[in-house]
């Protein structure tokens, strides 16, 4: 459960490192997570968090993911906010998709210059492919563009058919055939449309919703999130985060200085720095400083 914000025997002398500041100044436990989130990650932070036996008052969180399974994520930030008063997460790189979950549910952000977040989006297998996934974004868009191309191509059709007749055609008769042209051309296509498929993605983006919005995100913000951005990839950046999140930061100085140590940490552990890519191994861990 959140512990009271009581100091730290070690924060009684002047700390070692830049780390060890950014410990000591925030009173928070450290946390780096990277990789694909998913539930086996999310079961690793659990037993992390369960196996500190004095934990501090607040969660400083490391957070580097393309993305991933939005209940490993939703899990992630409640157990981090159950047993922590404030959780602070640190974005040193890409923190997309599931990561942006885990984002709305943050006290407050901190990120650098080559941070970035992402929008809401759901990542799922596909059937073709093995060990692929592809965005949920990209069927949601393709249903998006069929639809306004349809459109576009029927109206298109019925005024050139009404202008070259001479007004010779009644309107119902021209909506008649260019209802048929269009038919003709988009059935084609609309045919290798999955229903399943589709509905596997609207359940998957309300469902991300949801969580963000149990995590205590505004409705507007997770509306913007889904469906205001084209791709996947997209790119937020400090600037923007500033409107859609609560409390962003810029890194500083000393916030630079304190990842630059947690990379060669990662890098000794595990041969990788793990805060600006993700890890291919999936780490979810506890940093305990040297006293």
């Amino acid at each position: 459960m959140k512990k009271e914000n009581k100091p730290q025997k070690n924060e009684t002398t002047t700390p070692q490192t830049p780390l060890h500041k950014l410990q000591a100044d925030n009173n928070a436990d450290i946390f780096v997570i990277s990789g694909e989130i998913t539930r086996p990650l999310s079961d690793k932070l659990i037993d992390e968090i369960n196996s500190i036996k004095d934990k501090r008052a607040n969660a400083l969180v490391f957070l580097c993911t393309f993305g991933g399974d939005g209940d490993a994520a939703y899990i992630m930030a409640k157990t981090l906010k159950r047993h922590y008063s404030k959780l602070l997460l640190y974005i040193s790189g890409f923190c997309k998709s599931a990561g942006t979950i885990i984002a709305l549910g943050a006290n407050k952000i901190y990120i650098s210059e080559k941070g970035e977040l992402g929008p809401l989006d759901v990542q799922m297998n596909r059937e073709d492919e093995l060990a692929k996934s592809t965005s949920g974004l990209d069927t949601s868009s393709a249903i998006s563009k069929m639809g306004e191309e349809a459109y576009n191509l029927f109206e298109t059709m019925f005024i050139t058919l009404i202008a070259s007749s001479g007004a010779n055609i009644t309107t119902k008769t021209a909506a008649d055939i260019a209802t048929q042209l269009t038919s003709a051309l988009v059935t084609p296509i609309t045919e290798q449309l999955d229903p399943l498929k589709i509905c596997e993605t609207d359940r998957s983006i309300r469902i991300a919703s949801e969580y963000s919005k149990r995590l205590g995100a505004k409705k507007e913000v997770v509306e913007k999130l889904i469906y205001n951005y084209p791709t996947h990839s997209f790119v937020i950046d400090f600037e923007e985060a500033k409107d859609l999140f609560n409390d962003v930061e810029l890194y500083s100085d000393l916030d630079e200085k304190a990842s630059n140590q947690i990379k060669d940490i990662m890098t000794g552990l595990f041969s990788s720095e793990s805060i600006r890519k993700p890890s291919s191994r999936g780490i979810a861990i506890h940093i305990t400083l040297d006293q």
